[in-house]
C-alpha cells in the first residue's frame, strides 16, 4: 500500500521505467509485466483516495 506522496512519486518513477521496455507491456509472463500491473494497481488506489475528481457541473 502506498501511504505517502514520496512513495507515490517513487512508484510512478518505477512504472515509467517499466513502461520503457515493451516486453513488460506485451509479455504477460515477464517479471516486469507482473510488477508493472501490481504497481499500477497500487497507484490507482492511492490516487482514488487522495485525488478526488468531482463530477462536471451541469450547465
Amino acid at each position: 500500500m502506498i501511504t505517502t506522496e514520496k512513495e507515490y512519486d517513487a512508484t510512478l518513477a518505477r512504472i515509467e521505467e517499466l513502461l520503457a521496455n515493451p516486453e513488460n507491456i506485451e509479455n504477460s509472463e515477464s517479471e516486469g509485466f507482473v510488477e508493472l500491473n501490481r504497481l499500477s494497481d497500487l497507484a490507482v488506489v492511492y490516487e482514488e483516495r487522495n485525488y478526488t475528481i468531482n463530477p462536471p457541473n451541469e450547465p
